[in-house]
């Protein structure tokens, strides 16, 4: 078997979101080293690895093979879900599907393009680039619940999983303000990566605002809007 290829800790975190034991779609899965990872750790059963571009999978397919896992993996040229079929008894290829490194708007739009089949997996395992108050909002009116979630510190930038499920009667409702930002279960939780990163975001709003202070009073709409963040950021206790 190949030597392993060593995941980055953004990596790793959505991997720690993903079910044991079930068959994945890593959705843009780029060069297969995390369909790689996942079932030489024994993690998943099956992979389906997917992306919208051929080039990845060129070098996927390479990385595969030199692992031996060609009947473990298999690679499939798709936009987004599309290529992620139902079987004969309406079931779908996939039990969970993990989507990273991707924009926001991006991911809701796969979502969106792909509801059906969405709602009939297990887990999704999202980790958004970007937009994350648009994201967590979108994917509640979409009818998902947020399971987990998890943060990391990754070369100087902080990154956010999320895990969702198919939404039930209990798992609906509207998150706060605090929440669509910063994420239910991570303010539940409060882990030391959140509180960092709130820290830095509270300095950061602070130093604009006394720059705009400085530069035209602090009652201009710009202002307000940026004490308004600091605020939402003071309410987490």
């Amino acid at each position: 078997m190949a030597i392993m290829h060593k995941l980055s800790d953004r990596m790793l975190m959505n991997v720690s979101l993903i079910p044991r034991g079930k068959t994945v779609a890593d959705i843009g899965c780029d060069h297969g080293w995390v369909s790689i990872y996942l079932i030489q750790n024994k993690l998943a059963k099956k992979v389906f690895a997917m992306d919208v571009a051929e080039g990845p999978l060129v070098g996927a397919r390479e990385h595969i093979k030199e692992a031996g896992l060609e009947d473990r993996i298999e690679v499939r040229l798709s936009d987004g879900l599309s290529e992620l079929n139902f079987d004969s008894k309406g079931g779908l290829e996939a039990e969970v599907a993990l989507m990273a490194g991707i924009g926001g708007q991006l991911a809701v739009k796969i979502i969106k393009d792909n509801l059906d089949k969405c709602h009939a997996l297990e887990t999704i395992v999202l980790q958004a680039q970007s937009e994350l108050e648009f994201v967590r909002k979108s994917l509640y009116e979409l009818g998902f619940a947020i399971d987990d979630e998890a943060m990391v510190l990754d070369e100087g930038k902080y990154y956010t999983a999320m895990r969702l499920v198919p939404a039930t009667g209990g798992q609906t409702g509207n998150l706060s303000e605090a929440e669509l930002r910063y994420g239910p279960i991570l303010i539940k939780r409060k882990p030391e990566v959140l509180l960092d990163y709130l820290k830095y975001k509270r300095n950061s709003y602070s130093a604009i605002l006394e720059n705009i202070s400085k530069n035209s009073g602090e009652d201009n709409e710009r202002a307000l809007s940026i004490k308004y963040e600091i605020s939402i950021i003071d309410s987490i206790d």
